[in-house]
């Protein structure tokens, strides 16, 4: 049996509506039940995550914006990351100007220059509170993370410049096909997980992890047990291809992979 599960969440755990499932609430108390750790770990703020995780009963560890927070029940994060302001200001400085939409996230929460039509609908239904600033301001910002959003083919065009141009100091990569995640440099979900699991004498041959998108890439390919979903990006699909199968987020994928799972070890 598998001591800890961690999963991603949008695309992953959560349904094309971003709710939980009742197949994949009860799964995941089970687990829990039985003393194995459940993580969920997110290109989301913290904050935002939880919100969407409050049909369980317990409160999961979340690796919150790729790897850059940690934090359990406490009210404190046990781990935090940010780009030094010099090296967000670079990065703000080169896509500023730039056709994409720019939120940056801090412990604080979210920061936005302008509406951003990729959230708009997400954040009339959460009651999300965004702080909307000025350019100058959003560059003195100690980002977590800086999250650019724009159409499939600026994505994937860029993506690969600012990986040229600023990957020696940062972790950037595609959450979906129309979003770059950038990070400080080592930090990933897995390098979250780890940090976190070694305290508790678990590695991460003892995980089963699930994940549909490209920052999901080191997690999946360092776990006992990587699944990528069916709904996975086809650059996951492909970077991976021998990594295990479930169902998509819809047809409840981790549910059913982790009831087959526990069926086994019965």
């Amino acid at each position: 049996m598998f001591q800890a599960i961690v999963s991603d969440l949008d695309g992953t755990l959560l349904n094309s509506q971003g709710e939980l499932s009742r197949e994949t609430i009860q799964v995941l108390e089970d687990f829990h039940q039985d003393g194995v750790t459940v993580m969920v770990a997110t290109g989301r703020f913290d904050t935002d995550a939880r919100r969407a995780l409050t049909g369980l009963s317990f409160n999961p560890v979340i690796v919150s914006c790729n790897g850059a927070m940690i934090k359990g029940a406490e009210s404190y994060a046990q781990f935090t990351q940010c780009l030094p302001i010099t090296l967000s200001e670079s990065l703000l400085n080169r896509v500023i100007d730039l056709p994409f939409h720019i939120t940056v996230f801090s412990e604080k929460g979210w920061h936005m220059v302008e509406e951003n039509p990729f959230f708009e609908e997400y954040i009339a239904q959460s009651g999300l509170t965004c702080d909307y600033i000025t350019e100058e301001e959003i560059k003195s910002i100690e980002a977590l993370k800086i999250l650019l959003q724009g159409s499939e083919e600026q994505v994937n065009h860029y993506c690969m410049i600012l990986k040229e141009e600023f990957g020696e100091h940062t972790n950037i990569c595609k959450s979906s096909p129309n979003t770059i995640d950038i990070v400080m440099k080592g930090l990933s979900k897995a390098e979250a997980i780890k940090h976190f699991l070694s305290k508790k004498g678990i590695t991460m041959n003892d995980v089963v992890a699930f994940g549909d998108a490209m920052n999901d890439l080191e997690m999946l390919q360092q776990a006992g047990e990587g699944v990528v979903m069916g709904n996975a990006m086809h650059e996951l699909v492909e970077a991976i291809p021998q990594c295990t199968r479930t169902r998509s987020n819809d047809e409840n994928g981790v549910a059913y992979f982790l009831t087959a799972l526990k069926e086994t070890e019965v």
